[in-house]
C-alpha cells in the first residue's frame, strides 16, 4: 500500500472540501440540522446566506443622504446593463424555488423538522421577495419586525399559499410592512394638524356668514333665532334623560348665547354707523361660543383665554368680508404648509434612522464575522491540544 504524502495529496482534499462544504451543508439533509438552520437564519443576512441568495450590493451613492431616486433603487431593480442583473435586484424566483426545497426539510410534519425554523424560513422568503422589507433588512442585516403569528400556519396551507397566491402574499406583506410607518407619531401630527386647520377653515366660514350675512338681513337673522332656538329645547329635554354632569353649562348655553350674540350684531349695524362696540359685543360672543364649542376640553382657564382672544380678534375684524376672507386664505395656506412640511420631515427623519441602522448593521456584521474568527481559532486550537 503506498503512503499519500502529507505535503500535497492531502492538501487537495481538503481544500475542495472546504470550498463545498456550504453547498454539501445545504444539500445534505443529516449534515444541516434545524439548530444550525436556525441559528444560519438569524445570523447577519442569514436570510441570504442560508437561501444561498447572492447579496445585492448596494446602491450608488447609498451613504449618501438624499440620493435622488435611492428609495426607488430596491423597488425598482434599477436600470438593466448588458442583460445582466440590475444593481438591488433579487430574483424572485430563484428565491421561490430554493424556498420550496427548504421548506419540504423543516416542514414540522417531517421527522427532521421544526416549527421554529420553517417559520423563521418563511419569514426571509417574505423579506426577500419584498422590496419594502428587504431594503430595511440590507440595512441592519436582521430581521427586527417580524409580525406575530405570520409563520405559524401549517406546512400545507403554507406551501398553497406560496403555488397559487405567491404574488399576493407579497403584495399583503408590503401593505402590513407600511402600515407601521403610516401610524407613526409624524402621521399622527400630521393628522391632528390638518384637522385643527380644516377646523379652523370651517370654524370661519360660520363666522363670516354670520356677522356679514346674517346678522344683516332680518330675513335671514329670524330663522336663525328660530333654529337656535329649538336647538336650545332640544338640548334642555335631552339633559333630563341623561346624568347630572354630562352636559356642561357653556354646551347649554352656547345656542342661546350665539343667538343673542346675532341680535346685538343686528342692533349694532346700520347704514350709518356699520360697526359699533354694541355689535362688537355681539361678534365677541358668537366667536367665543364657537371657539369653546370646537375644544371637548372644559376648563375655566381656557374658555377666558377663548373670550379675550375673541375680543381681540373682533377689534381687528369688525364684521368686515375681506378680512375674513383673508383669515380664510391664512387657514388654507397653513394647510398647504403643513401638507408640504409633514412629509419632508418624514423623509429627513426616515433618512436618518436609515443612516443610523446602516451604522448600526455595519457594527453587527463586524462583530459576527469577529466572532465566527474566534471560534474557528478556538476549536482548532482545542482539536490541537486534543
Amino acid at each position: 500500500m503506498t503512503a499519500v504524502p502529507l505535503g500535497s495529496g492531502a492538501s487537495a482534499p481538503s481544500k475542495m472540501e472546504s470550498q463545498s462544504s456550504f453547498s454539501s451543508s445545504i444539500s445534505n439533509t443529516s449534515a444541516v440540522d434545524s439548530a444550525t438552520a436556525l441559528h444560519t437564519l438569524l445570523s447577519p443576512d442569514g436570510y441570504y446566506k442560508y437561501l444561498r441568495i447572492p447579496k445585492p450590493p448596494p446602491p450608488a451613492g447609498a451613504g449618501s443622504t438624499f440620493m435622488p431616486g435611492k428609495q426607488g433603487d430596491d423597488a425598482d431593480g434599477g436600470a438593466n446593463s448588458g442583460g445582466q442583473q440590475s444593481i438591488g435586484e433579487v430574483d424572485a424566483d430563484i428565491v421561490k424555488k430554493n424556498y420550496r426545497r427548504l421548506s419540504l426539510r423543516h416542514h414540522p410534519d417531517r421527522p427532521s423538522g421544526d416549527a421554529e425554523t420553517f417559520r423563521v424560513l418563511n419569514r426571509a422568503k417574505r423579506v426577500l421577495t419584498n422590496p419594502k422589507l428587504r431594503r430595511q433588512y440590507d440595512l441592519l442585516g436582521l430581521d427586527l419586525d417580524e409580525e406575530e403569528g405570520e409563520g405559524g400556519n401549517d406546512g400545507g396551507d403554507g406551501e398553497k399559499k406560496e403555488a397559487g397566491n405567491g404574488d399576493g402574499a407579497a403584495d399583503g406583506q408590503e401593505e402590513a410592512g407600511s402600515g407601521g410607518s403610516d401610524g407613526g407619531v409624524l402621521s399622527q401630527m400630521a393628522s391632528a394638524t390638518l384637522a385643527v386647520i380644516l377646523q379652523m377653515a370651517v370654524r370661519t366660514v360660520m363666522m363670516g356668514l354670520a356677522s356679514t350675512l346674517v346678522c344683516r338681513y332680518k330675513l335671514l337673522l329670524i330663522p336663525s333665532i328660530i333654529f337656535l332656538a329649538f336647538i336650545t329645547y332640544k338640548v334642555t329635554s335631552t339633559i333630563k334623560q341623561l346624568p347630572a354632569g354630562t352636559i356642561s353649562m357653556r354646551e347649554r348655553a352656547s345656542p342661546s348665547m350665539i343667538a343673542l350674540g346675532l341680535v346685538l350684531m343686528y342692533f349694532g349695524r346700520s347704514d350709518e354707523h356699520p360697526w359699533s362696540w354694541t355689535f362688537w359685543l355681539g361678534e365677541a360672543l358668537v366667536m367665543t361660543m364657537l371657539l369653546g364649542n370646537s375644544v371637548p376640553t372644559k376648563s375655566p382657564a381656557l374658555d377666558l383665554g377663548f373670550v379675550i382672544l375673541s375680543l381681540i380678534l373682533s377689534l381687528i375684524l369688525r364684521g368686515k368680508f375681506w378680512r375674513y376672507v383673508m383669515v380664510l386664505c391664512f387657514t388654507g395656506a397653513l394647510g398647504i404648509i403643513a401638507l408640504l412640511v409633514f412629509p419632508v420631515m418624514e423623509m429627513v427623519l426616515e433618512e436618518i434612522m436609515n443612516e443610523k441602522l446602516r451604522k448600526i448593521g455595519e457594527k453587527v456584521r463586524a462583530h459576527a464575522k469577529m466572532m465566527e474568527r474566534y471560534n474557528s481559532s478556538s476549536s482548532g486550537t482545542a482539536v490541537v491540544s486534543d
